[in-house]
């Protein structure tokens, strides 16, 4: 996808070399990044607060708007305290470095996102790879370090690249039972799992307690940052033992704003996780009837790949062909000929979920 260059905002339609082209990328899920009342809520705030508060917080303090989005979230997510921050993918970096001491060693799923694996490396701390989704061997792996007083910091997604989800509540019972804690991933959870939103956690059922929720404002808000949701303590943590959170300049406050804009309306309309609902049952229910195989779970994403990476390569072209992008990745951990990643918004309409899944259907029966 590097060589696709679009021309205007993620909508589900795009501008793409001169024409209007049917668009099913992204994690824009509730269209948020476009939304009206939003960006005027940035606009307002870039006109207040500037580009930039061209400092760290611990040199320049927090803007207001910082405080009120972490004020926010945590009310959202019903979690004692959150701190933001100025990337989603670095915020696991962040609470790991103000959990070195207090936990001796990172257990992680070996299918997690690659930022929570850069995050363990970039701890520094001591670092154990399990199965992926196996509740088993993670068991197995912290019995054997348990047993020398040990305490662990398991570490995944909440919804992993492929779509699949997390067994939490064996990972947390696991970790817990040795002194330990959970850090969660949940950037492809919050805003759109569970029902009112609050990701992972709340669609499964498990307690928040022991877990270190980590998000990001760029999926289901559509905007930009990150977050970590837990308890007082790991909020002190951060603030003065992480020093990829101490020397970084935050999100811009215009920017923090506007994020609040967004979790009020995706709070405020839960109509927007129904229709998100049903597309992605639309869509995946005809992937189905069409014979392709994903990995299905609750989230709008159905990663597949159709054949080896030329014929990839040349499906992706021909739907192109049809003013159609379905966009066709390569990503650490995935599959070496590349595959195709299929999202749905809430924005879409059952005509144009319809035309790509037609379009497709023609396409491989015509191979």
């Amino acid at each position: 996808m590097s060589n696709i260059v679009l021309r205007s905002a993620a909508k589900t339609t795009v501008e793409l070399d001169s024409r209007s082209v049917l668009y099913f990328g992204g994690t824009n899920y509730f269209g948020m990044s476009y939304n009206r009342d939003v960006i005027l809520t940035a606009q307002e705030g870039l006109i207040r607060w500037g580009i930039s508060s061209a400092g760290s917080r611990e040199t320049t303090g927090s803007a207001a708007p910082h405080v009120a989005l972490e004020e926010a979230l945590a009310g959202f997510l019903e979690r004692e305290e959150v701190v933001s921050y100025c990337s989603g993918y670095s915020i696991n970096l962040v609470v790991l470095q103000a959990l070195r001491g207090v936990y001796d060693i990172c257990l992680v799923d070996a299918g997690a996102h690659c930022s929570v694996k850069d995050a363990v490396t970039g701890s520094a701390m001591p670092s154990v790879t399990f199965e992926h989704r196996s509740a088993e061997d993670l068991a197995a792996k912290l019995r054997q370090h348990c047993a020398s007083g040990e305490k662990p910091v398991v570490c995944t997604d909440g919804v992993y690249s492929s779509g699949a989800l997390a067994p939490m509540a064996e990972y947390r019972e696991a970790a817990l039972s040795c002194g330990g804690a959970v850090m969660m991933d949940d950037a492809h959870g919050v805003g759109v799992l569970g029902e009112t939103g609050k990701g992972t956690l709340e669609y499964l059922g498990v307690e928040a307690e022991g877990v270190y929720q980590t998000g990001t404002l760029s999926k289901a808000f559509g905007c930009f940052g990150g977050f970590v949701a837990g308890d007082a303590p790991i909020s002190q943590l951060i603030r003065s033992g992480s020093p990829a959170y101490v020397g970084a300049t935050p999100l811009p406050p215009a920017f923090a704003g506007a994020a609040m804009a967004s979790i009020d309306i995706v709070c405020k309309n839960p109509e927007l996780r129904s229709s998100l609902r049903k597309n992605t049952a639309r869509m995946k229910s005809g992937l189905r009837a069409l014979g392709i195989d994903f990995e299905d779970g609750p989230t709008p994403i159905a990663i597949f790949v159709l054949g080896d990476r030329k014929f990839n390569e040349r499906i992706h072209q021909q739907l192109l062909e049809r003013d159609i992008l379905v966009p066709y990745n390569f990503y650490p951990g995935g599959p070496e000929d590349g595959f195709f990643r299929m999202v749905v918004t809430a924005a879409h309409s059952f005509k144009q979920i319809d035309r790509v899944l037609d379009a497709l259907g023609e396409l491989i029966s015509g191979i």
